[in-house]
């Protein structure tokens, strides 16, 4: 049946007959009918000054009216859980002036988030959203990754990756290159950065995280990550990971005399084998190269540690005489990291018991409090907590079985809180990876180009995702030929 055939009688019919006889009493057939035939007509109704307003329905898609009653009611509610809500499911609500804070507080209950679950995922089978929408333009909520690299003509490069959410998923974004050779103070390559932000719209409150190396970038004081937090407020700094990991590690391991003499030895030992060439041959002759020295590179101990272990046997007795235990130092490290996030990881769900650990959420209060309504959060995370069919393997699997059944607008602060989960980053690891394209786009051959078209060349490269994407749906060669000026 088609609901907007209907007439004004039949759209009283429904909800009075569903206030008389429930819609758990109805045949299967009939239930399959009745569910789909929410009501929305224009209500000719005033409180006051104030008017009921079409545009509600586009906010809140459980809405529906009795123009018989003159009253609105949860539609979801009125279906799945009939008398939970006196105003909303019994007698109508009728005050315009309290719309939207009732409104509030009433999808704020746990009744109504199961029934508005139940509705939206009635039928099971997945749904095709008419309304998803195209690619986004603009930059949603955010995190920003930053790095340096030296190129062939050696410019210092600085690169910015942009990490954001993109309906259930978190795509990555690269900024280009931007030559900072003259200038490598803090306040220069915050500069830089401030430029590249300001070129999108309304990302003041979007900006929330910043991930660098380096002293410079990372300083507390005046580093650029201190200097960006200044002009966005909630742009929390985390320092890389992959490097954190790889400074505790070495630092542990040199707190203990024995390992310290132990990496000593098999630097020194590299330094030997490497610097003479028939040593080398030799080594070479029986299958064996050792890495070249360098205390900077992040694999370069353990590619020397695997040669040894795997080509002499004896080394394997006092590999194991070595015991080191540097979790309680990993601990402090990486504390700040796990800051709230473990708050909609679905592998713990079990563990809460239906209920928000209260050291978490005073994490999320201190860093991003002003972002969300925390009294809505806490109910919406109490819901989901509950419920077995939100417990998935990992936060992106809960993001899209969300979106697979349009629960996002039942569950807006959970859902906000999962896309900043996925888009806050631990590690610049994305950076590193385009000075490997940048590289191979600026070789020696080609080292005169300019700042502009190595920019250019390089997202091309990196997003070849967008390109396909514009070629399946036939509008490249229009866009290129319309940027194109002659």
């Amino acid at each position: 049946m088609d609901s907007g055939s209907v007439t004004a009688s039949t759209e009283a019919d429904i909800i009075s007959d569903l206030l008389k006889k429930s819609f758990s009493t109805r045949q299967p057939g009939k239930q399959n009918i009745i569910v789909m035939q929410q009501r929305m007509p224009n209500l000719q109704s005033t409180t006051g000054d104030r008017r009921f307003q079409v545009s509600w329905y586009t906010k809140k898609d459980w809405l529906c009216v009795s123009l018989t009653k003159k009253a609105m009611f949860c539609w979801p509610c009125l279906l799945f859980c009939p008398g939970t809500s006196s105003s909303w499911t019994k007698t109508g609500f009728r005050n315009m002036k309290g719309f939207l804070s009732d409104c509030k507080k009433h999808e704020r209950a746990g009744f109504h988030m199961a029934a508005y679950k139940t509705w939206k995922t009635y039928g099971s089978g997945p749904r095709v959203d008419s309304h998803s929408q195209a690619r986004r333009d603009e930059i949603q909520r955010h995190n920003e990754e930053v790095d340096e690299a030296t190129d062939v003509s050696t410019k210092e490069q600085l690169c910015m990756i942009v990490r954001l959410d993109k309906g259930s998923d978190i795509i990555e974004r690269q900024h280009g290159f931007v030559d900072v050779s003259s200038n490598r103070t803090a306040t220069t390559l915050s500069t830089v950065i401030k430029c590249k932000l300001i070129q999108h719209e309304n990302i003041m409150d979007k900006l929330i995280g910043q991930t660098y190396d380096g002293v410079i970038m990372s300083g507390h004081l005046n580093g650029v990550q201190a200097q960006i937090q200044r002009e966005y407020p909630f742009a929390h700094f985390v320092h890389c990971a992959a490097h954190r990991l790889n400074l505790v590690l070495c630092q542990a391991a040199s707190s203990f005399a024995p390992v310290k003499r132990f990496f000593i030895n098999i630097c020194a030992f590299c330094t030997f084998t490497n610097n003479a060439p028939r040593r080398k041959a030799f080594l070479s002759s029986h299958n064996l190269e050792f890495p070249s020295p360098g205390d900077t590179q992040w694999y370069y101990r353990a590619r020397v540690i695997n040669v040894l272990y795997n080509n002499y046997e004896k080394l394997i007795e006092i590999f194991e005489n070595i015991v080191d235990n540097p979790t309680g130092m990993l601990t402090e490290h990486f504390h700040n990291m796990d800051r709230f996030r473990v708050l909609v990881n679905p592998r713990v769900f079990k563990t809460w018991n239906g209920e928000v650990p209260s050291e978490k959420l005073d994490l999320l209060k201190e860093m991003y409090g002003d972002l969300f309504d925390i009294p809505m959060l806490v109910s919406q995370l109490c819901f989901i907590y509950r419920d077995k069919d939100f417990h998935k393997d990992s936060c992106g699997e809960l993001l899209k079985y969300i979106f697979q059944f349009h629960l996002q607008s039942s569950i807006p602060e959970v859902v906000k809180l999962l896309k900043m989960n996925g888009v806050i980053s631990v590690t610049s690891a994305s950076v590193e990876r385009s000075f490997s394209c940048f590289k191979r786009v600026k070789s020696y051959l080609r080292n005169t180009m300019s700042q502009g078209r190595l920019s250019s060349l390089c997202r091309i490269s990196i997003h070849k995702d967008i390109l396909s994407e514009k070629e399946d749906a036939g509008t490249l060669h229009e866009e290129v030929c319309s940027i194109i000026t002659f």
